[in-house]
């Protein structure tokens, strides 16, 4: 989005530093929570699993949910093509 101004130009991109797709979402806890909780740490990964799956089946859908929620100023089609390059996820 930001290489349509004039005055910007790409040097370089996550992917290419990192070698692959990529995403800038961060998930942590530490080993004693997930050992105390694990019921909570499997849901909670299989709730981010099953939203990586319903992005990949309907980013549509999950680009007017998100307009919907944070108000951003992108159109649904801007926004699914943001989904589209981000959903490549590894855990």
């Amino acid at each position: 989005m930001e290489l349509r101004h004039k005055h910007i130009r790409k040097i370089s991109s996550a992917q290419e530093i990192l070698g692959a797709p990529s995403t800038y979402m961060v998930a942590y806890t530490t080993e004693k929570f997930k050992a105390d909780n694990p019921k909570t740490y499997k849901a909670f990964v299989a709730a981010l699993q099953e939203a990586q799956e319903l992005t990949k089946k309907e980013p549509t859908e999950i680009a007017k949910i998100y307009l919907d929620h944070s108000k951003d100023k992108l159109t649904v089609e801007e926004t699914v093509d943001l989904i589209k390059i981000q959903s490549r996820p590894s855990y």
